[in-house]
């Protein structure tokens, strides 16, 4: 379970790994840019997903408010850690992602 806060307040994604035993493993992973600077931007949505195919959660920014083309990601490195990236895609975002109703 991973915990995105979209408020100001924190620089990092707490996460609870289930241990498949009833315990946790948890870990809060330093993710400043991503969580300070665009996950409590007006009109994100959190989406998540194995975006790059290593069988890990992780977890992008879509906003559908205009402003943005790019989508942050946070790419679930399996030790707490994250990989982010903020990669452009100005038609998703400025022409899609903005409709009513998605």
């Amino acid at each position: 379970i991973a915990l995105v806060r979209q408020n100001a307040g924190w620089s990092s994604i707490p996460v609870a790994f289930a241990q498949g035993d009833g315990t946790w493993q948890i870990t809060n992973g330093s993710a400043p840019t991503f969580i300070g600077s665009w996950a409590n931007t007006p009109g994100v949505r959190v989406v998540t997903g194995d975006f790059n195919g290593n069988g890990l959660t992780d977890i992008a920014l879509v906003r559908q408010n205009a402003g943005w083309s790019s989508i942050p990601v946070a790419f679930a490195q399996g030790d707490g850690t994250w990989q982010i990236t903020n990669g452009s895609a100005p038609t998703f975002i400025g022409s899609w992602a903005n409709t009513p109703g998605v």
